[in-house]
């Protein structure tokens, strides 16, 4: 999964280094400028996802926008699997 987002070259870039996800144990922040890419790269996670057999699942999911929001789906044949999006951040608890 790690090698088809890096490949995909979609993503953002900080300072010209390629940061499109962050890993960590059986987590994966995803981080894009564009609500079209991000929904790309949800697709690239859940091909691989099923390929590797991993599941994801929507309801324990979260979108943070700055800015506009649209839908965005784990399995875009399932409204079902609409990943919400939220307006605050919370750190350990405390909002950011």
């Amino acid at each position: 999964m790690i090698s088809s987002l890096s490949l995909s070259d979609l993503g953002c870039y900080i300072n010209g280094v390629y940061i499109g996800f962050l890993v960590y144990a059986d987590d994966i922040i995803l981080l894009s400028a564009s609500v079209g890419h991000l929904q790309m790269m949800l697709d690239i996670c859940y091909v691989t996802g099923i390929e590797i057999d991993i599941m994801f699942n929507a309801k324990k999911s979260s979108l943070f926008v700055v800015g506009k929001a649209c839908d965005v789906l784990i399995d875009t044949l399932r409204i079902e699997d609409t990943i919400h999006w939220n307006k605050k951040y919370e750190v350990f608890g405390s909002p950011v």
